[in-house]
């Protein structure tokens, strides 16, 4: 039973914050345009702030595990490869195969992964989740862009360099670095006994960290309000597809590999689950819309992936904790 409240403690804020802001938006309270301005602020300001709070609040560079970020890196990849066989055989329509392609293997790992992570693993798992969104975030963009480019005939060359620098401007990226760069700072004060902490300036300490706090639970209002249903009859089979693929197929692979060959602490587990089995991001329906892909098709798959995901990440967590891993 405790197990059982565990898993429900988890994951029912997460499904309540999402719930309220669909809840906000049907009443008309705010429109899908205002939740579309506040998805703005959250991503460019808020989310970026709290990725640089969790990052400098680590005791130092050493804390890192650079095993769990290589597992990460080469992961992903690997999931794209078998994910790019996977639709190639059995998807037909070419404007929907890099959609399914995107759907496998990329997360909503900002929005709704760190803070599953937070809420699995405490405060040393959103480190650790900070952490892994320096390596998952630009891969996901780079093969997202891959995958959304190479099916479509006619289509203009991709240019690396915008890719690139689309990726180094990405503003979760550059909340990490800074606080990379400030751990960095603090290690070196501390080598020549330079006592001096962010936390010793008050006022600006205490902002940042406030808006670190609201940032997720904005965010995941803010997802709900961006939710559009539609009728899915002719996309029925595509996004039974993608829901079985993203959140039952690749996790299942992904913690049988992690179980049989390493040693990962209870908060590295908390954010692999909330990297390998949260739903697909938001953004991945926009750049679909963007690049001439099936824009219909990928927006409800991240509706249903993100609804079913609550059973989901349920018996994800329940399992988990059975085995005492957390």
């Amino acid at each position: 039973m405790k197990d059982f409240l565990f898993a429900i403690n988890v994951l029912l804020p997460i499904i309540i914050l999402i719930g309220l802001g669909y809840f906000i938006k049907k009443i008309n309270l705010i429109s899908y345009e205002v939740f579309s301005a506040i998805n703005k602020l959250c991503f460019h300001i808020l989310l970026p702030i709290s990725l640089f709070v969790s990052i400098y609040k680590s005791s130092g560079i050493e804390e890192f595990n650079f095993t769990l970020l290589l597992f990460v890196a080469i992961s992903l990849v690997v999931l794209f490869f078998i994910g790019l066989v996977i639709v190639k055989v059995f998807i037909k329509d070419d404007r929907q195969k890099g959609v399914i392609l995107q759907g496998i293997f990329r997360s909503n790992y900002a929005i709704i992964g760190i803070p599953l992570a937070t809420a699995i693993g405490g405060e040393e798992a959103t480190k650790v989740a900070a952490l892994v969104a320096l390596v998952s975030i630009p891969i996901f963009n780079i093969l997202g862009t891959i995958a959304l480019t190479i099916f479509i005939k006619n289509e203009e060359k991709v240019s690396i360099s915008k890719i690139l620098i689309r990726i180094i401007k990405n503003p979760l990226i550059l909340g990490v670095l800074a606080g990379i760069v400030a751990l960095l700072i603090r290690s070196l004060f501390e080598q020549i006994d330079f006592d001096f902490r962010l936390s010793q300036i008050e006022f600006l300490y205490n902002a940042i960290t406030s808006i670190g706090v609201i940032a997720s639970p904005l965010a995941l209002i803010t997802l709900g309000g961006l939710f559009e249903f539609s009728n899915i009859k002719f996309m029925r089979k595509q996004i039974t597809f993608s829901v079985v693929a993203r959140l039952i197929v690749l996790p299942f692979v992904v913690f049988s590999v992690t179980f049989l060959f390493f040693d990962f602490t209870s908060a590295e587990y908390a954010t692999l689950i909330a990297l390998y089995a949260s739903p697909i991001a938001v953004s991945s329906a926009v750049m679909a819309k963007e690049m001439d892909n099936d824009g219909d098709l990928a927006n409800q798959i991240v509706v249903w992936t993100t609804v079913c995901s609550s059973i989901t990440l349920f018996i994800i967590i329940f399992l988990f904790r059975i085995m005492e891993v957390f």
